[in-house]
Parts: C-alpha cells; structure tokens; sequence
C-alpha cells in the first residue's frame, strides 16, 4: 500500500522524437500501470553530443525534484561526476539502463541494478554469424566510437569473437558518435587511391552504435559499391525500403524486456525484495533471409508493449 506517489526521473541520451527512447517510455508506464504504482515521471534528453551546460541544467532540476528512482540509459564524462555524488549520497536510488557490467568505479557505491543486454552473447553470435555467412576472403572494417561505455564494451567482445574465429580486421577508424561521422568514414574507406572497397571481394563494415550505422548504411547506398555491407542495431535502419540490398544483419535487442524490468526493480524495491545486481536481457539476430512473417514475430516479441509505434 503505497502511502504517496513515488517520484521517478529518467536521463535519455539523444532526442524524444528517437522512436527507442520513445518505445521504452511506453513499456514502462504500461508496465508500471499493471504493477498498479502510483508514480509520477519527469523525463530529461539530452542530446547525443551534450556539452557541461546541458548536464548542469538536468542535476539542477533533480536536485530540486527529490525523486525516489532515476533511471539513466547512458553515460559519459560529463554525465558521470553527478551521478556519483547521487551515488555516494544515495538518494535517488539509481537504475543503469542499458548497462549490463557493473562499472568498477562504483563498486563502492553501485546503483540499484544494472540492466543491460548481455554482449558477449549477442556479439559472439554476430561474429559467428558473419564468419559463416561471408567468404573466406572477405575482408573485415571496423567504425567505432570513443567514450561511449556500452558500445566500446560491445565493440571490444565482438574484435574478441572475431579474433577467436580466426579473422582479422583490416582497418580500425574511432569517430564521434554520429551518423555524419559514419558516413564519412565510409566515404574514406571507399577512396579509389586506397581501393578500400574492391568490386570483386565481399566487404564487411562493422559499424559499433545506431548514429554510426545509419551513416554507412547511407553512404553504402550513395556508393552502391556491390557486395558491401554493415550491421545495423535494433531497428536502424531495416524498415527502410531497400534497407537489405547493403544490410546484411540487425541486433535485435529485447527492448520492451528492458523497460519493463525497470518497474519490476521498483516494484520489488517497494516491497523490500532482493534484487539482481545485474539482469541480463539477450538478443537476436535479423538477417537478409528472413521472411515477413518471421520478422513479425521477433518485433513482436522484442517489443510487447510498444510494437505499435514500430514501423511495420
């Protein structure tokens, strides 16, 4: 029996149009709604590429909010020195969203839970996948991304798998974390003088966050270099239409799972309940095979609450 409403803030790395931001909104209050709690929500943005200001601006207004829970989805280095004074004081209790390793530094003073998807399964199942699906003189780029935790963590164990099945990387470009900076490393690496992207041999770019895919996925269609592709996250970019011709596969994250394991940390806190210190959550693999009706189902299943504000 709650005596009072609980007050809950959450911290979303990039826009409210970004339609999975918007998605774990709505699987977490239909979530919180069936649990029957009563809450009320204040949600920051902050843009992908914030600067001190705007982190400033969101610690003011939680200073002055007296939430109960914060639930933040990212990390970086101008974000991490409040959320360690919110550590160390501890209140709000803090939830790490899309985190799924407990980060060493706050071992002393960790948040509540961790939720995450689980990297070494997914990555290791892309590697797996792509040293099957592509010939044996393929050749392997890598565009990844600095400072962004989850994505350096994913990007590490897949270089890992890959190595374990003995295949190299040729290339290895660190960007900032855009689709502009995507695309033109993609342009670089299809230099003539450098013959980057040869005709005739299959080619593989690994692209390490969502804003990074989209930006290869664009300049592979702009290139429309045959028997060139990249990977994309979740579901960037494969509603487009043609999204498949330089598409080979999509990480499907469970990402209602993760939403609605969020209230379900709340609700047991409530009740005084042990909890994880991590949950885990998997994910799929969707490649160029798969028919509609399979595609259906594994939306369906990856996103239970919020399915309808998926393109279909």
């Amino acid at each position: 029996i709650q005596k009072k409403a609980l007050q809950v803030g959450v911290i979303f790395s990039g826009p409210e149009s970004d339609i999975e931001n918007r998605a774990w909104l709505a699987a977490f209050k239909r979530r919180m709604q069936i649990l029957r709690i009563d809450y009320r929500l204040d949600v920051f943005y902050l843009p992908n590429q914030h600067a001190a200001g705007d982190v400033i601006r969101i610690f003011d207004a939680i200073q002055h909010s007296k939430f109960d829970y914060l639930i933040v989805n990212s990390i970086s280095g101008y974000l991490r020195p409040g959320l360690e004074r919110i550590l160390k004081q501890g209140a709000p209790e803090v939830i790490m969203s899309q985190f799924s390793t407990p980060l060493n530094i706050w071992r002393f003073h960790p948040p509540l839970t961790y939720i995450g998807v689980d990297p070494s399964q997914s990555m290791v199942q892309l590697a797996s996948y792509l040293d099957r699906r592509l010939s044996i003189n393929a050749t392997i780029d890598v565009i990844a991304v600095d400072g962004a935790y989850l994505y350096e963590n994913l990007c590490t164990t897949f270089l890992n798998a890959l190595e374990s099945l003995g295949r190299s990387v040729r290339d290895y470009y660190i960007v900032t974390d855009t689709q502009e900076e995507g695309y033109r490393a993609t342009m670089a690496l299809s230099d003539p003088a450098t013959s980057k992207l040869p005709v005739l041999t299959e080619q593989f770019i690994f692209s390490c966050t969502p804003n990074i895919s989209m930006g290869v996925w664009q300049a592979l269609n702009d290139l429309d270099v045959p028997q060139t592709y990249t990977n994309s996250w979740s579901g960037k970019p494969p509603y487009m239409e043609n999204a498949y011709q330089h598409l080979l596969v999509t990480v499907l994250g469970m990402h209602d799972s993760k939403a609605i394991a969020a209230a379900e940390i709340i609700k047991a806190h409530m009740e005084s309940r042990l909890l994880p210190g991590v949950y885990g959550e998997r994910s799929q693999l969707i490649t160029q095979d798969m028919d509609k009706q399979t595609l259906n189902i594994m939306y369906d299943q990856a996103c239970i609450y919020s399915r309808p504000l998926w393109p279909h």
